[in-house]
């Protein structure tokens, strides 16, 4: 065989020689230069091609008058593909960055030394085979490359008839030593597009032979056994050590050890969240940390470790009693040191992270006294502490503390209640169902008001507030609590503390800060920082908690409630959300000119008609509040006078009543349901704790577990089966097209309030086998709306890893809120977990918790802002209302927020709609009943349009697209792309997204048939393909290659001529 015949053949491996002198032999398989130029000029045509009028779009209305935006993500830059274009020589440090970003999801990098990987990405070269079947390596064909598979699929065939797979991210082709190697077996492209890197075989050698200059390794002094490997790595223009694998005990002491923070500045943090990988019990750690506290130059060190690790990961001592202590005792260590800055921060961050939990608490009979005090209540302008607990006692064992807040007792709210109160509540059961949270800042609080106002304390009390007074100087303003001030509406004072109350937590936090910030004992991690991003909960700089805890509050009354009289005449009342039902009888006498019937006479009375047709009533507690959130749709509140008993809801209104509460899809505005979505999304999202990705990709027995991540996998399944359900439950043809659309609509609003999850959810229950075969359905889905998916799907094109996707979800990553896509994130840990062993030699593989830690901490910070509501006004339209957050009271922190200032007062009226609506929406969501099997979904799909035999007609959607095959060589003409006849990975060949849904899907039973393709998938509608998961089986969606052509296909020759960037096509050889 030539030298020419050795050229860089496509494939996994990128063959190179330097000979160019066949490439203009025409009837070769020719290479053709990608320059982004004309990529460029092809997506202008695209553009322009479409821009068109769909004369069937004119015809249509929106049904809900909230069509979104027809941008486009046509034009969406692919930085890795234009990195890859580049010649190797003029790539810089940001084009590295990127490729060093994209290969770290690649098995065949995954393994190797970040200098390694630098080195080979400096190097790569970029290939491309356009068609499927063709043949890029022949058997005993010299190897003259090492190569990567970026894009596509490949199959080898051995002369023993063994069939091996090359996927995305595996390699081939040369090993990295100089002798002469040959390839065993024919390579053919099983798909079309096929994309390789490749590094010439000298190259990679050379490489590959530096691979014991970048490592050092330390080897204890006694025997000799290597106990950890450093490697020198380069960042920027810093050089420095990075300690990539060790022993525990070496990894523990590392935490203390001098450390080059440019080159690796996460160490601690990384270290925190995954030591739970190599150490079961976390008290070695905090042990260790105490005795080296010991130690005046390592005070201050140890100190920000520890608030890191409270800051960032609190679950892990709040699950753990032995951990609680040992932070009790750390605390102390700081009070009898003077570092009473540090000590503030603890406690701060303590109240702040801690999660409320119930308890359960009995005594044998009410005579028996409590085993546990409790101290503040109403009067001292606070709620309920548990300030003492017997030891050994009924209270102590089922978890009761000294500092705990008690939320409310048996359901009743603590919150507003004076101390004697709460104490007959407590007292006044045998059985006592608690809801408990840590909150010491608050319960210090309490002892430093009551030491100031004289009372008597216990002497624990006083030891507990002596830390306060000692810390004065650099608390002040901490203590005191605001004075409450009444809020009056007409002539209706409302008496409610919270709203009054402007001095929060995350008040007390920033105080304390900027009162201490010029401190030396202020911990690094303590203090403000520069970065633009807002930092999320993992992130060590405390200060930031309060952006993410502390929203904005309304000043303006954010409710409107509709009262009735029992003569069904109604007025629209603004209220606070703090606002009472007594409160609400004294607005609503104003507002009806009752004034002068005493308010005692009246209470507030919910009446509700039930489904089958009962009418119920019963008068609300008078300080009830919430009362927009609680009422049903199904109810009505009513001003009842006590002294009378008659109905206040006639019979023959109730039918009325109960279509009023009917919740339709169709009849919900796509706008506030791709709200609601985005914010139930998020809340579940942000409340992620970071070690729940650690606990569930390792499958660790921790005690907290991943309680909430198990819920966002849930949540995403369950949006997915929802849409495919509520298509095929609906037997009306026209009802079920319009069922699609808004759909669509739905999806594009979640693209643009950057909720990705549900984006993706609703486009892969679009592409279920029984919503794709409903083909009289999707016939009268217009071009404006196929359109309109085409363009969300350009977002998703699996095409290098999801390439695009993840361009765009680190720009906009810039401004969280984000919810990102969790297939993708599961895919991404299980590809590092399973691509990189733990433990190499008996050391623990730092550098593979280190790219697991780096992605969580990516993840994390996609939650480290609340919605901000006018935001997400502007991004979908500007129709979205405060009533989003105003109905919506999520549990475990702040989904929601708004601006202060600049809110346009709206009619009652209008008010009270918007928030009818997003009250429609929860109720629609909330109720969702889904079928999760793909046999009974087909078998719906079937009742509803069943098969017919021959071939269907249907009318194109306007305007037609070109049929026409465009060349790869057009890198970012995905919409070309769409139309081509062939398979092409991603598109009909859907392996790579399919299995990365499979990660989450719950439910894989299949047992009908799997439908056939619906005719509007094709052409236009082929989108629907292109980048949607598969459910069907595989050989329905790969394409067929044909294996023995008539002709011999010669293999495709790689050359290394002008450019790095190479296409193939046509048919024969080449060299």
């Amino acid at each position: 065989m030539s030298d020419e015949d050795t050229l860089v053949r496509v494939k996994h491996r990128r063959e190179k020689s330097n000979s160019i002198g066949h490439v203009a032999n025409g009837s070769a398989r020719r290479f053709r230069v990608r320059s982004t130029a004309s990529s460029t000029t092809t997506e202008g045509d695209d553009a322009s091609g479409s821009a068109g009028a769909d004369p069937v779009d004119s015809e249509e209305e929106d049904d809900d008058g909230s069509c979104p935006s027809h941008e486009s993500f046509v034009d969406l830059k692919d930085s890795v593909r234009e990195c890859l274009e580049k010649e190797p020589s003029e790539r810089n440090g940001e084009d590295l960055a990127v490729l060093l970003d994209f290969m770290q999801h690649m098995s065949s990098f995954a393994s190797l030394p970040m200098s390694i990987k630098r080195q080979l990405c400096l190097k790569m070269v970029f290939a491309v085979v356009n068609d499927a079947g063709t043949v890029v390596m022949h058997h005993n064909e010299k190897l003259d490359a090492w190569s990567v598979i970026v894009n596509g699929l490949v199959e080898v065939v051995k002369p023993n008839g063994e069939r091996v797979e090359y996927k995305l991210g595996d390699s081939f082709g040369a090993e990295p030593n100089p002798a002469v190697q040959y390839h065993v077996g024919e390579m053919r492209t099983m798909v079309d597009d096929c994309e390789f890197v490749l590094v010439e075989h000298k190259d990679f050698c050379s490489i590959m032979s530096t691979i014991g200059e970048h490592i050092e390794k330390d080897r204890d002094g006694l025997t000799g056994e290597i106990v950890s490997e450093t490697e020198r790595r380069t960042v920027g223009s810093q050089v420095g050590l990075v300690l990539i694998k060790g022993k525990p005990d070496k990894l523990i002491q590392h935490l203390v050890d001098d450390r080059d923070s440019n080159v690796d500045p996460h160490y601690v943090d990384d270290f925190l969240l995954t030591y739970r990988v190599f150490i079961h019990n976390p008290t070695i750690i905090f042990e260790k940390l105490m005795m080296w506290f010991a130690d005046g130059a390592l005070r201050d060190k140890i100190a920000r470790i520890v608030l890191l690790w409270v800051n960032n990961h609190y679950n892990d001592f709040e699950t753990n009693d032995e951990m609680t202590k040992l932070l009790e005792r750390f605390e102390g260590a700081l009070e009898r040191d003077g570092m009473h800055s540090q000590q503030s921060l603890l406690n701060i961050a303590c109240s702040v992270k801690a999660r409320s939990r119930a308890v359960v608490y009995a005594r044998a009979n009410k005579d028996d006294a409590l085993h546990f005090s409790v101290q503040g209540g109403k009067e001292c302008g606070c709620g309920i502490f548990i300030s003492e607990v017997q030891i050994d006692s009924p209270a102590e064992l089922c978890g009761m503390k000294r500092g705990d807040e008690v939320l409310d007792v048996n359901g009743q709210p603590m919150k507003y209640l004076t101390l004697a109160k709460a104490q007959e509540i407590m007292k006044g059961s045998i059985s006592l169902t608690i809801t408990l949270k840590s909150n010491v800042l608050g319960f210090k609080e309490l002892l430093g008001k009551t030491e100031r106002d004289g009372s008597k304390v216990s002497s624990k009390n006083r030891a507990l507030a002596g830390v306060l007074t000692q810390a004065r100087g650099s608390m002040p303003n901490v203590i005191p609590v605001k004075s409450t001030k009444a809020v009056k509406i007409g002539d209706v004072v409302l008496g409610f503390a919270t709203l009054r109350r402007k001095t929060s937590m995350m008040d007390k936090l920033m105080t304390i800060l900027k009162s201490s910030k010029e401190g030396e004992d202020i911990p690094d991690e303590a203090r403000t920082t520069t970065n633009p991003l807002r930092p999320s909960r993992s992130n060590p700089d405390i200060t930031s908690i309060s952006q993410y805890y502390g929203p904005v509050k309304s000043e303006c009354p954010e409710h409107v409630l509709k009262i009735y009289r029992s003569d069904q005449t109604f007025k629209y009342l603004a209220v606070y959300k703090e606002t009472t039902a007594q409160n609400v009888v004294q607005l609503a006498l104003q507002e009806f000119n009752m004034t002068a019937e005493g308010s005692l006479e009246w209470s507030l009375c919910e009446c509700t008609v039930t489904e089958d047709g009962v009418i119920k009533q019963r008068r609300l507690p008078p300080q009830m509040e919430n009362l927009a959130e609680r009422i049903a749709l199904n109810s009505r509140y009513y001003l009842k006078n006590n002294n009378r008993s008659d109905p206040l809801v006639p019979d023959d209104l109730a039918p009325e009543i109960m279509r009023d509460a009917q919740a339709q899809l169709l009849s919900l505005n796509a706008q506030v349901v791709a709200a609601q979505l985005t914010l139930q999304d998020f809340a579940v999202f942000a409340s992620i704790e970071p070690t729940e990705y650690i606990d569930n990709l390792f499958q660790l027995e921790s005690r907290y577990g991943s309680p909430r991540l198990e819920e966002f996998e849930r949540i995403f399944n369950r949006e997915m089966w929802w849409v495919a359900t509520e298509v095929c439950s609906e037997r009306n043809v026209q009802k079920r097209a319009k069922l699609i659309k808004k759909f669509i609509k739905v999806a594009r609003h979640c693209r643009e309030l950057r909720n990705f999850n549900s984006m993706f959810a609703i486009m892969s229950g679009l592409d279920k086998p029984a919503v794709r075969r409903l083909h009289s359905t999707w016939e009268r889905i217009s071009g404006k709306y196929i359109r309109m998916l085409e363009d969300v799907q350009q977002l998703v094109d699996p095409s290098r890893n999801m390439s695009k996707y993840r361009q765009h979800l680190a720009e906009v990553s810039q401004e969280p809120p984000v919810v990102p896509i969790y297939p993708v994130i599961k895919k991404d840990l299980t590809f590092s977990h399973e691509g990189n062993p733990t433990y190499c030699d008996k050391l623990v593989n730092f550098e593979k918790l280190r790219l697991i830690a780096k992605s969580v901490r990516a993840v994390s910070k996609l939650s480290s802002a609340p919605y901000e509501i006018s935001s997400m006004a502007e991004r979908s339209g500007g129709t979205i209302s405060d009533a989003l957050l105003h109905m919506n009271t999520f549990e475990g922190g702040n989904v929601a927020t708004m601006r202060k200032g600049g809110r346009v007062i709206q009619p009652r009226k209008k008010v009270y709609e918007q928030a009818l609506m997003v009250r429609k929406v929860k109720a629609y969501l909330d109720g969702l009943k889904v079928v999760d099997t793909e046999s009974e979904l087909d078998r719906l799909s079937y009742d509803i349009e069943p098969q017919q035999a021959g071939p269907r007609v249907r009318r194109a959607p306007s305007p037609s697209p070109s049929s026409v095959s465009s060349q790869s060589a057009e890198s970012n003409s995905t919409d070309q792309r769409r139309f081509r006849g062939g398979g092409m990975f991603g598109v009909d060949s859907p392996q790579a997204v399919q299995k990365m849904l499979g990660l989450v899907q719950t439910s894989k039973s299949k047992g009908a048939p799997s439908p056939s393709q619906s005719p509007a998938v094709s052409g236009a509608n082929r989108g629907l393909q292109r980048n949607l998961p598969r459910v069907s089986a595989r050989q329905q969606s790969v394409p067929t290659i044909q294996r023995t052509p008539s002709f011999k296909q010669e293999p495709v020759d790689l050359n290394k001529e002008s450019s790095s960037v190479t296409s193939f096509y046509g048919a024969g050889k080449f060299g």
